[in-house]
């Protein structure tokens, strides 16, 4: 309220004075003293003086009647001005607000378009004509040129800037107002399209490109930079160049990059209509703020007016007073009374409305206790006070706990980041680890296959020494056959000499038979080395194929195979060539035999010997010992090849070994990926800004149930519910449900509601309730409260034992046994020797000895199964006592059973209960016991802060 608000109050009360039949006055104290006006001259006035004190009187009432019927009238008129141009200040007032809510609607539907934002928008615009039309009827009786135009200038504007949100309603839908509509669905289409028919071919290149192209879409609809627009159409020419070279089918290339221009041509589109859009909106910010100088000139020109009135109505007011003062002068002394007890409150009043005025709430009112006007005044005022005190209040308090939210807010991201920050640190420094695990059994498979080639070559160096071994038999053996025809022609020489070569021809002949089998041998010999190649081959085309399903991370491993895949073909050309050439000996040897049979039989007729066949018998031993020795050397030669084709099979095997190897650890980067994926997902859910389900929490219920759908009733149980779905489990396999199928959910506890199947996994239906009716929301409501009372006592035993757990910590920290860098020190190291693995972390000895006996208390409620705290990371350090002990080595089943601390829980339910940020979490899930026994409990998780900072959760299980 200003001053002149004030002095028109003060005015409006004096008028009502005179009417008064008693008087008062209040002391310094406040005191009240009524007393009658005219028993304050008595004893003082005289007979006689009464008649000139009536005239007086009635001179003075004449003159205070004229002044007063004039100043009334001049009041009057100036009054009816004042509260016109009160009421076109406060339908200024009412224009510029109902702008603002325009404006905040505008700047709503281009961050979230919606009909109803553009409905809600329109209906603003027209009261806001609507109080136009009574600012110009105003200004019709109140003339004004300067005023009307610019409230015609208002109008014109206000029409502009309708015209304008129309505009960017219309660029809006032609973009859409949601991924599926417009530009937008036509656009993710084509993305669709491209990615559904790049997923049928294994093509690493396009599929980067094409994620490249996905980035910079992003990016342009993130920041609506045109830069990415002409990098996306790069990519697009990358992406075709590199489509032409694929060793992908014509007519495919040829759907793929029709699919790419159409892409192309939705994105172009839509980033056109991106760019009107943004043109658009910053045309309706402009015309926005072209209005306010315009609505503040209305407003001034208002309140300006307004003071020129109330200045004319304090002239008039003062007038009227002046000449009442100059007839009361009169009667000073009931003037000067009437006076304090009129002024004394009210001067009290003014000077609190100034304080107040000034949003000075704390000036304190004196409350004065009477039934006239001015009594209304003041309790009016105190009313007043009290209510701007309660508004004040209000709005500290809103500010305050605006501030703690967005506190909380801005916690809550830094909080989750710095949980996905961890997660993607230790998952990079697993994928190096596992990459260079991997380089290093390449480079050991590339030295056993050197190795291989070299043995290779000791193999073909043997091979051809015993063929040549072999050549010398022969030789050798032919020269024996023309030495046996010489000792025929001197058979009749002497018949015991022939006796003696018939013996040694004998000799020879199972000499050379001896020789037959060993060429037998050496074709056994080499038959195995051709195997082992086949093997070798058949080993490194699997390497091969392992190689390529691994990516860029095999591309060296997939050049080893390769050279294998070269040798093995070597060694097997070389096992067949050596293969021949024992053909050819073994028919030279069966040759060598008959011969010397038929020697054997002519030195059996022969009688006499002669000298020259007693040469010929030495000539025919020496050439017997050179068979032997080339026999010697063929069969050293044999055993050499079998020992290096057994080298071959071992660097064989070893190469298969590392083989086996990279493929693990490709399989175990795969995994650890995956594992990661499901970190980030468990952490972005557990947030309140990421969690889709945070304003309809699901619950954990296990109520028999049954689903309606087209190929009949499935019977089973609600696993969980929510105000927006359910999740139900089927007692079979689920046979004729379908995404995206509508569908009735009958259960006992809550009636019968309608749905919509979002997701089918085993067994598993998730299901989107639609609208419902209020009956059907009142039964779901009642039964989800039902469960919430049934689990508040858990919630409120879980948060009292995680405050417990904080203060503990926190109070090891301020005594200096801990630190806070030790409380969010992650480093696990593996026990050595344990099964399943153990680790422990810089906090978990002090874990045993402070949160041990917190946990354990815990207990006491014969329903809590365990109570144990775990870190964001899903590590438990200390876990109750019962199953805290030592691991019996070579026992799995009971050491999973009865070891439980120490130990990561990185299943669903653990990585919920580590990852909860706010509120609590309620879980149902069948713990795991080991060798297949599961137990069914029920889980109430809440998060633990040390100093304000997110370290884990409290995990309170119970029985079902």
């Amino acid at each position: 309220m200003n001053n002149s608000g004030l002095r028109t109050l003060i005015s409006s009360s004096l008028s009502t004075i005179p009417k008064t039949a008693h008087c008062c006055s209040i002391d310094s104290q406040g005191t009240t003293m009524d007393a009658s006006l005219p028993a304050l001259a008595q004893g003082r006035i005289r007979f006689g003086l009464k008649g000139q004190i009536l005239c007086l009187g009635l001179a003075g009432v004449a003159v205070i009647g004229c002044l007063y019927l004039a100043g009334l009238s001049i009041e009057r008129r100036s009054q009816q001005i004042a509260d016109r141009v009160a009421t076109l200040a406060g339908l200024s007032g009412g224009i510029w607000e109902g702008l603002l809510q325009a404006r905040g609607t505008a700047t709503d539907f281009l961050q979230k378009p919606s009909d109803a934002k553009v409905a809600g928008h329109e209906q603003i615009v027209g009261s806001i004509r609507s109080q136009l039309d009574r600012v110009d009827a105003i200004l019709a009786a109140t003339p004004n040129d300067e005023t009307a135009r610019q409230a015609a200038a208002s109008r014109e504007a206000i029409t502009g800037y309708s015209t304008r949100f129309a505009n960017v309603v219309a660029a809006q839908k032609t973009i859409g107002f949601d991924e599926n509509d417009g530009l937008q669905g036509k656009l993710r289409s084509a993305v669709r399209s491209v990615e559904t028919q790049l997923m049928k071919f294994d093509q690493p290149r396009l599929a980067v490109l094409m994620l490249m192209m996905r980035r910079h879409e992003k990016d342009f609809m993130v920041r609506g930079d045109s830069k990415y627009g002409d990098d996306l159409r790069k990519r697009v020419d990358e992406f075709g160049a590199e489509l032409a070279k694929s060793e992908l089918p014509e007519a495919v290339k040829v759907d793929i990059s029709k699919l790419m221009d159409v892409y192309r041509a939705s994105f172009l589109a839509y980033m056109g209509g991106q760019t009107r859009l943004i043109g658009e909106a910053a045309e309706l910010t402009r015309h926005y703020e072209s209005i306010s100088p315009t609505l503040q000139g209305i407003r001034s020109a208002a309140d300006q007016r307004l003071g020129l009135v109330k200045a004319e109505l304090a002239s008039v007011k003062d007038a009227v007073f002046w000449s009442i003062c100059v007839t009361v002068l009169i009667t000073a002394a009931a003037a000067f009374l009437f006076g304090r007890w009129l002024a004394s409150p009210l001067l009290h009043m003014a000077r609190a409305m100034e304080r107040l005025a000034q949003n000075d709430l704390d000036v304190q009112l004196k409350s004065v206790k009477r039934r006239d006007e001015v009594g209304q005044i003041s309790r009016a005022l105190g009313v007043f006070h009290g209510k701007l005190l309660e508004n004040r209040r209000l709005t500290e308090e809103q500010a305050r706990a605006k501030e703690a939210a967005e506190r909380e807010r801005r916690k809550m991201f830094a909080e989750m980041w710095e949980l996905l920050e961890t997660d993607l640190d230790i998952a990079v420094a697993e994928v190096m680890t596992i990459s260079s695990d991997a380089s290093t059994r390449s480079a050991q498979a590339v030295a056993e296959a050197k190795t291989i080639a070299s043995e290779a070559g000791m193999v073909a160096h043997a091979s051809a020494g015993a063929s040549s071994n072999v050549t010398t038999v022969s030789s050798s053996a032919e020269e024996l056959s023309a030495t046996g025809r010489e000792i025929a022609q001197r058979a009749a020489e002497t018949a015991e000499l022939a006796s003696r070569a018939a013996r040694e021809a004998q000799q020879a002949g199972s000499t050379v038979a001896e020789l037959s089998d060993a060429a037998e041998q050496i074709s056994s010999v080499v038959s195995t080395i051709a195997e082992v190649a086949a093997q070798t081959n058949l080993l490194a085309l699997n390497a091969t194929i392992e190689a390529a399903r691994a990516g860029e991370a095999g591309a060296g491993f997939a050049i080893v195979a390769h050279e294998v895949k070269a040798l093995a073909r070597k060694t097997s050309e070389a096992a067949d060539d050596i293969a021949q050439r024992i053909d050819r000996i073994s028919t030279a040897t069966s040759d060598s035999t008959a011969v010397i049979s038929k020697i054997s039989a002519a030195i059996g007729s022969i009688d006499g010997a002669s000298a020259a066949m007693a040469a010929a018998a030495e000539e025919q031993e020496a050439t017997l010992r050179e068979v032997a020795r080339s026999l010697t050397e063929a069969s050293a030669g044999v055993a050499s090849v079998a020992e290096n084709v057994t080298r071959i099979s071992g660097r064989s095997a070893a190469i298969e070994q590392q083989t086996q190897v990279v493929s693990e650890l490709v399989t175990g980067t795969n995994g650890r990926v995956s594992e990661l994926r499901a970190n980030l997902m468990s952490s972005l859910r557990s947030s309140s800004v990421g969690d889709r389900r945070s304003s309809s929490q699901r619950r954990p219920t296990n109520v028999r149930g049954r689903l309606h759908g087209r190929g009949g009733q499935i019977d089973g149980a609600v696993l969980d519910l929510s105000e927006g779905g359910a999740r139900f489990r089927a007692a079979m396999d689920v046979v004729g449900l379908s995404e995206q199928q509508q569908v009735k959910l009958e259960c006992p506890s809550f009636g019968v509601l309608d749905g919509e199947i979002v997701a089918i996994g085993n067994r598993d239906v998730h299901i989107s309730f639609g609208e419902q009716v209020t009956a059907q929301r009142d039964a779901v409501a009642g039964f989800l409260a039902t469960i919430d009372r049934a689990d508040q006592v858990h919630v409120d035993a879980a948060l009292a034992v995680a405050a417990k757990i904080t203060a503990a910590i926190e109070q090891s920290i301020a005594s200096g046994e801990t630190t806070l860098s030790t409380w969010f020190d992650f480093d696990y190291r593996r026990l050595a020797g344990t099964d399943p693995e153990q680790f422990e972390a810089p906090f978990t000895a002090v874990c045993d000895r402070l949160l041990m006996p917190i946990q354990e208390a815990a207990l006491a409620d014969p329903n809590v199964v365990f109570c144990v705290a775990i870190d964001r990371n899903a590590y438990i350090p200390a876990h109750n006592r019962k199953v805290s002990q030592p691991q019996r080595p070579g026992d799995r089943l009971w050491n999973i059973a009865n070891c439980r601390n120490r130990r990561f829980y990185k299943d669903r339910a653990g990585m919920a209960a580590a990852r909860t940020l706010h509120g609590h979490l309620a879980q149902r899930y069948e713990r795991d016991m080991g060798g297949g026994v599961t137990v069914p409990l029920k889980e109430i998780d809440v998060p633990i802060r040390i100093k304000d900072r997110h370290w884990g959760g409290l995990r309170l299980a119970f029985k079902v």
